[in-house]
C-alpha cells in the first residue's frame, strides 16, 4: 500500500474517529502480532441489541469503559492498533481466515484518543466507524 493510499484508506478514517495517528512511534521491542488467543485472554466485553436507543453512543461509552478498565491506555490515552500493511478484498480475507492462507501483513501503529472521538461511528458523522472502514478497506 502506497503512502497516499494508506492515508486515504487507513489514517484519514482513524483521524475522523478522533484518533491522532503517529505511525513511526511504535516502541522498540514491541512484540509482533501473534495469532491465537484463548478464553483466558479475554478481559471483558459488551453487547447491545440493534434496537437499543442511542445504540452507537452506548457502544462508544462501553468501549471507553472497557478500554480504561482493561488498561488499554492511561491518562495520555495512547495505545497501539494493529493495521494492515497491504490491502486485499473481503473475499480474499475470508479465504485466508478459513483456509489458512497468509493474510496481508499487519503493523502496529501508535494512536492517541483525542478529546472529541467517535470510535463506533455515526454519532457526529454520517460515515461508518473508523475501524469498520479500515477493516473494509484492507479486507
Amino acid at each position: 500500500m502506497g503512502i497516499q493510499e494508506r492515508e486515504r484508506k487507513t489514517y484519514r478514517p482513524l483521524r475522523r474517529a478522533g484518533l491522532e495517528v503517529n505511525p513511526n512511534a511504535v516502541p522498540d521491542g514491541t512484540m509482533p502480532f501473534v495469532f491465537g488467543a484463548g478464553p483466558e485472554d479475554i478481559v471483558g466485553g459488551f453487547s447491545h441489541r440493534y434496537e437499543t436507543p442511542r445504540l452507537v453512543g452506548r457502544l462508544n461509552e462501553d468501549w471507553y469503559d472497557l478500554a480504561v478498565s482493561s488498561g488499554l491506555f492511561g491518562q495520555r490515552r495512547v495505545f497501539l492498533v494493529l493495521l494492515p500493511e497491504g490491502t486485499c478484498t473481503h473475499g480474499v480475507f475470508l479465504q485466508d481466515l478459513h483456509w489458512g492462507r497468509h493474510a496481508a501483513p499487519v503493523i502496529w501503529t501508535k494512536v492517541r484518543l483525542l478529546e472529541r472521538w467517535d470510535i463506533m461511528g455515526r454519532v457526529r458523522h454520517r460515515r461508518p466507524s473508523a475501524f469498520a472502514r479500515v477493516i473494509q478497506a484492507s479486507a
